[in-house]
């Protein structure tokens, strides 16, 4: 089982949103994903869910400060493969414990002078948070060792110099180390599929919001194999 939260202490930045596509676009490739909704200060996935979804898959639960680390213990054993956690913006506790927690973190972010700027206050959080995640031979420095940028709203058809800005902005509010793993265009299609209680890959109406989801899935897919042979390396099997 892998384990994917997806952290920024910004609101509007897309966070439940990409998660839940993420998640979806999970369950049409074959896995078995469960989301694990900590944020309960707004509109949350549990309630869009319990609201508008009609598909049981992705399976959908809340979660806790107190209840996150035996949820993610319990997941492997109940058979999901895969497990996307969502946090509530601002930092806080549950945040830095979700991501001492899991394996992988995404960290969504606007292509906006605002969201760009404001995301040194999540690198900040993640580069002071223990990464508690196991065997212990694998675990990073800090949080910030297992994290990867998702850039979102971005231009449909962005320039080559246009790119190259935004890596130097990632690279002047600390995250120029982290690999953009996914880049989702400003699309009415997530909107809408939202709305709709789906996700683009379901609905399959924009075809370019579907590959970009996908192309997201299948990169973080390649970390989770990268990090499946260095545990068993750890663990000296074959």
């Amino acid at each position: 089982m892998s384990s994917v939260a997806f952290i920024s202490t910004k609101g509007g930045a897309g966070k439940s949103t990409v998660s839940v596509q993420y998640a979806i676009a999970a369950a049409g490739e074959g896995r078995t994903p469960l989301i694990i909704d900590c944020d309960s200060a707004q509109t949350s996935i549990h309630v869009w869910a319990s609201a508008l979804r009609q598909e049981k898959s992705p399976e959908i639960r809340t979660g806790s400060y107190d209840t996150i680390a035996q949820q993610l213990a319990a997941a492997a054993e109940e058979g999901f493969d895969l497990v996307v956690v969502d946090v509530p913006p601002g930092g806080g506790q549950i945040v830095a414990r979700v991501a001492s927690l899991v394996e992988h973190i995404l960290v969504p972010v606007r292509a906006t002078t605002f969201d760009l700027h404001a995301m040194r206050n999540t690198m900040d959080l993640l580069r002071t948070t223990v990464d508690d995640t196991e065997p212990s031979e694998l675990a990073c420095r800090n949080a910030l060792g297992k994290a990867a940028i998702v850039l979102n709203g971005t231009p449909t058809r962005p320039s080559a110099s246009w790119r190259s800005d935004i890596e130097g902005a990632l690279a002047q509010c600390g995250a120029g180390g982290l690999d953009i793993v996914g880049a989702l265009a400003d699309r009415a299609a997530y909107r809408v599929s939202i709305e709709d209680g789906r996700g683009v890959t379901e609905e399959r109406r924009d075809t370019k919001a579907a590959e970009e989801v996908l192309d997201l899935y299948r990169n973080v897919a390649a970390l989770e194999r990268k990090r499946t042979a260095a545990v068993r390396k750890a663990r000296g099997r074959k």
